[in-house]
């Protein structure tokens, strides 16, 4: 069966009989088809209307020549079998022939399988497409692109309330928060989460997802929440004032029940945001008693103490939270890259994902004000959150990811490989607002062997973005000038990830055998040697 996905990107394959198809090289004929597979409940549209929505500019009888091209152009990619006809009025897109995530979404948002939707829902649909001249197209596109966007939300919220029903307190807050995103200008919703995470006892998050509100609505709209929502607040920080006068903080694992537990980041600072953050203002109950009236006096002071402590802590926690997010240009200067996501008609291009993410990380680390989260700490997150090297993360999950890894801003980065050339598209996005800063970032080349040239171009537009002045650093220069050593370098860097020491240390050998002078190469293999010193000869990630 052919696969055709247009949420978070487009993209149609043939896992079956591994055809490649051409048609994504015409934007008509993908935004036809997108319009057949989704559009019609009954699986049929009208020629009519479809002759009014893609060729408004042209008579009739050139119209319908138009769409017959069209109709056949499908039919040779997909198959004579795929485009099927009712009558002389009616086309679409046959049952069995064409599976679209779009269908499938909304299918299992019918059965409320709340999970496989969001599992499906990668992104907006088709971001980033358009199809000039074709206004009736894009206003359907804008349309769907809401209302998929508000089922998401739905599915989100669907399984945060499964979560929360199960005692899963901090998977039901990453939810309820993935849920807020998808209409975050929406402040219905964001009362919504607000009280969600209120009564999970996560008082300070729901301050936390205020302040941010807050910041944004002012940044992008010069408003003000709603008194509603002004009075929401006044009355979570009274109850948080209440919890404080009451006792002291319980543990993340006695809030939870789970043994979550705060731990620091590689920097040194706590992770932001961190869902164990749930509850740390509630009261502790002993015996049926308030801890903060159970035992001896000195206890009972000891206690009051904490309470105080406690409290500080929270204020100065949400002030450092407050800072952070009213300062945007400085989000701009820290950056996550993500592993970047693999189309290829060709085999064995997965080492692309992870040496993509390293080659752009590395291009902007070499920045003094820019700070780059490490490219390894991104990709173990993105494996531990069930995604393939080479797959796709969603973007809810990856601004989530990011946020956590204290980033302000997230790259995700598409690499098209189709004749040996190459496509690179990387996309930025505001990691506290979730929106995208700018129009994708286009380059592409004519050999897939050395993306460096095109990943300093990538690199000098996010740094003009970012306001940092300079050249950007020839990639080759600052690495090594070395193909063949590179390719050694990322393939051990690969082999390092998994914890696949042996092979790593062959892998940087080699490159360091190719160019002596190649400082990271030489770097990675005294970690790998180092590493494999310390755990064994027979060390593999499990």
């Amino acid at each position: 069966m052919i696969t055709y996905r247009t949420l978070g990107g487009v993209e149609l394959s043939d896992s079956d009989n591994g055809r490649t198809f051409s048609v994504l090289a015409h934007p008509k004929r993908v935004a036809l088809l997108s319009y057949l597979a989704q559009a019609s409940p009954n699986g049929f549209c009208r020629r009519d209307s479809l002759l009014a929505m893609f060729w408004p500019e042209l008579d009739e009888r050139r119209a319908r020549r138009a769409l017959n091209q069209a109709l056949y152009g499908l039919r040779q990619e997909l198959g004579d079998e795929a485009v099927v006809s009712r009558g002389q009025d009616e086309v679409g897109i046959a049952e069995g022939v064409l599976w679209s995530d779009v269908v499938a979404f909304r299918k299992a948002i019918e059965s409320s399988s709340w999970t496989e939707a969001l599992d499906l829902y990668r992104g907006d649909l088709m971001p980033g497409f358009h199809l000039s001249g074709s206004n009736d197209f894009e206003d359907w596109l804008e349309r769907e692109r809401f209302s998929l966007r508000e089922l998401a939300g739905e599915a989100a919220w669907g399984a945060a309330n499964a979560s929360a029903e199960q005692g899963l307190h901090v998977e039901a807050a990453k939810l309820a928060r993935r849920a807020a995103t998808y209409v975050d200008s929406d402040e219905v919703v964001l009362r919504r989460l607000l009280t969600f995470l209120s009564d999970l006892g996560d008082r300070a998050g729901s301050l936390a997802a205020y302040v941010a509100f807050a910041e944004r609505l002012e940044r992008d709209y010069g408003a003000e929440p709603a008194p509603e929502t002004t009075e929401m607040v006044a009355a979570i920080r009274a109850a948080k004032a209440e919890s404080v006068r009451r006792g002291p903080p319980r543990s993340p694992s006695q809030s939870y029940g789970e043994g979550v537990i705060v731990k620091p980041a590689a920097d040194g600072r706590s992770d932001y945001p961190d869902p164990a953050i749930v509850g740390v203002l509630a009261p502790t109950m002993v015996d049926g008693r308030d801890r903060a009236t159970a035992g001896s006096p000195r206890t009972r002071a000891l206690i009051g103490i904490s309470a105080v402590v406690a409290s500080v802590a929270a204020m100065l926690l949400l002030a450092a939270i407050s800072g952070r997010q009213a300062d945007a240009a400085a989000r701009l200067q820290s950056f996550g890259v993500f592993p970047f996501t693999v189309v290829s008609d060709a085999e064995d291009q997965e080492w692309l994902a992870f040496g993509a993410q390293s080659m752009l990380a590395g291009s902007l680390d070499n920045w003094r004000e820019i700070r780059v989260v490490d490219p390894r700490r991104l990709q173990l997150a993105a494996d531990l959150d069930g995604n393939e090297l080479g797959a796709r993360t969603a973007l809810p999950d990856a601004l989530a990811l990011s946020a956590e890894a204290g980033a302000g801003t997230l790259v995700l980065g598409d690499i098209v490989v189709q004749g040996g050339a190459v496509e690179i598209v990387v996309r930025l996005y505001d990691v506290v607002g979730g929106r995208e800063l700018r129009d994708p970032i286009r380059v592409t080349g004519s050999r897939v062997g050395d993306l460096r040239p095109l990943l300093d171009e990538i690199a000098a537009a996010i740094l003009s973005l970012s306001g940092s002045s300079g050249v950007v650093p020839d990639l080759r220069s600052a690495t090594t000038t070395s193909l063949t050593a590179y390719r050694h370098y990322l393939d051990g860097l690969e082999r390092f990830r998994v914890t696949d020491l042996n092979a790593a240390v062959d892998d940087f050998e080699a490159a360091v055998v190719q160019d002596s002078t190649f400082a990271l190469g030489l770097f990675y293999l005294a970690q790998a040697l180092d590493g494999r010193d310390e755990y064994g000869t027979d060390v593999r990630r499990r």
